[in-house]
């Protein structure tokens, strides 16, 4: 199993703490209703702990999904002053937003797979049916 370095120990905890903290923030304190159904999903930070890369996922289609990068961006100011007053750390990163697509991409496996399955069902029921004609 691979250890990981005191350094990979800190960056997977800033990551963490930074997830945990930017989620508290856009629910509870943003009146901002293009966030209200944002999710973080991860935080990537840099080795050097300088820069936050932010995933996340909206529900709604592709308008509100930019609508929610236009207004995290906008407001990437704000949301790196509360985690410098939230925050115990030596110096907050700097935050940027990614959309995650990941949720999507699941979904539209799950909707390839009920139809795989659904494909599967009717070919068996229809394999049953010839059976019963061939014996009736």
């Amino acid at each position: 199993m691979h250890n990981l370095s005191r350094g990979d120990l800190r960056q997977k905890k800033v990551n963490q703490l930074i997830l945990e903290e930017l989620s508290e923030i856009i629910e509870n304190e943003m009146g901002d209703p293009r966030l209200v159904t944002v999710t973080v999903t991860r935080v990537e930070t840099s080795q050097d702990l300088r820069h936050s890369r932010v995933h996340f996922s909206v529900l709604g289609g592709q308008r509100e999904r930019e609508e929610a990068l236009a207004a995290l961006t906008r407001a990437s100011g704000f949301l790196r002053r509360s985690l410098a007053e939230d925050l115990s750390l030596q110096y907050v990163p700097d935050i940027s937003f990614r959309l995650d697509d990941s949720p999507l991409h699941g979904r539209r496996i799950e909707e390839l797979l009920d139809q795989l399955k659904a494909r599967e069902d009717g070919q068996d029921s229809s394999a049953r049916d010839q059976a019963t004609d061939q014996r009736g």
